[in-house]
């Protein structure tokens, strides 16, 4: 895994963690395989604090892309998903 991967990857986990803290009372550990479920304290006001802040960080508008955003069942999908469009994203800007 490259080294850009990894912290793309790292940036989104923590950006997702953040989410969760803003909107949970309990202290969940959010990692990579973590579901994007309410089981698992990711409920539907924290995805949207989550496409929020990725959007502020990665300055992409997502909203043409929640459907596939919310089809991630996993905060690993969702960053894999996010890799997706934020390339598509650079190549429209080239």
């Amino acid at each position: 895994m490259t080294e850009d991967k990894l912290c793309f990857e790292e940036e989104v986990l923590e950006i997702c963690r953040e989410a969760v803290r803003q909107v949970s009372a309990e202290d969940r550990e959010i990692t990579m395989d973590t579901e994007l479920s309410a089981r698992d304290g990711i409920d539907s006001l924290a995805f949207m604090n989550m496409i929020i802040a990725l959007e502020i960080r990665f300055d992409v508008v997502l909203d043409e892309y929640l459907t596939e955003l919310k089809d991630a069942e996993r905060i690993r999908d969702l960053i894999s998903a996010m890799r997706k469009l934020t390339d598509r994203s650079e190549k429209r800007m080239e």
